[in-house]
């Protein structure tokens, strides 16, 4: 998975986010989002002090009750999101702080919600499900300015304890791994990304510039491997490994999201017309 958090943030410091590949880029991540999300509720009903002597069939029908109430929950927050919330943040419109506490309110209300003994997700999911029903009010542009300057805070706090999750008694056999992984992460997914996008028909600039915004490792990365961590499923080595691609690959591929352009233009641009095909492009 990619981080969208940090190319979200990237890409609005470029002006970018309206673009052609800044919508592939979103697009991309939301979808990879959505798909960690099904992995973490399948998860949640396969954690637990129990798990090595539960049987399968118990596993079966925590992860269907998993599945049953991450449907009913999300039927009710779609509800919401289209009937009440449109009104409501209508009405809230007019006052700017009152409409920052109450984004903020509703996202970390449900994300505590979400993580209650009751329903037994990641808290990550419910700040997910709350971003995506303050999406479709007619104010997120209004929430989207006003919550920046917080995003950018809480990014800072996101290394930090990206940092303090490192064991550092693991660093030495981690480090070729996590060497090995990072260079895939930064050369392998571009290049996958653009490949394919190239076969679907768009132009080698904006296979390019989308391929160059994956090349790191997410936030929904490390939260899967913290719960495989704590169900016994992976080892603490394997999460300092992700941990540390996870560190190398979104400073490394930061610049690179912001230097795209010079990139493109110094070192793609000159073969970008032998690859290219004649025949009219999506991008059209």
């Amino acid at each position: 998975f990619s981080s969208t958090i940090i190319v979200v943030k990237l890409l609005s410091e470029k002006k970018d986010m309206q673009s052609l590949y800044g919508k592939l880029a979103v697009g991309i991540f939301l979808v990879q989002d959505i798909a960690a999300i099904i992995i973490l509720i399948l998860l949640a009903g396969t954690t637990g002090e129990t798990n090595s002597i539960i049987s399968g069939t118990t596993i079966v029908s925590d992860i269907a009750l998993s599945l049953a109430k991450a449907f009913m929950i999300g039927l009710i927050v779609v509800s919401l999101s289209r009937f009440v919330f449109p009104k409501l943040v209508h009405s809230v419109l007019k006052n700017d702080e009152l409409l920052l506490l109450f984004s903020l309110g509703w996202a970390l209300g449900l994300a505590t919600f979400f993580s209650s003994p009751l329903v037994g997700f990641n808290a990550a999911i419910g700040g997910f499900v709350a971003g995506l029903a303050l999406a479709n009010t007619g104010g997120h542009f209004q929430i989207s300015g006003r919550i920046k300057p917080l995003r950018d805070f809480f990014i800072i706090i996101f290394f930090i304890v990206l940092g303090s999750q490192l064991a550092i008694g693991e660093l030495s056999s981690s480090l070729v791994p996590a060497i090995v992984l990072s260079i895939f992460v930064l050369i392998g997914n571009p290049l996958i990304v653009t490949i394919i996008l190239g076969f679907l028909g768009y132009k080698i600039r904006t296979s390019f510039m989308t391929g160059i915004t994956v090349a790191q490792v997410s936030e929904f990365s490390l939260i899967l491997m913290a719960l495989g961590l704590a169900a016994g499923h992976v080892t603490e080595n394997a999460v300092t490994v992700v941990t540390l691609v996870g560190i190398t690959t979104i400073a490394i591929s930061s610049y690179g999201i912001l230097y795209s352009n010079k990139i493109y233009e110094k070192v793609i641009a000159h073969i970008a017309n032998l690859l290219e095909s004649r025949r009219k492009h999506i991008d059209e």
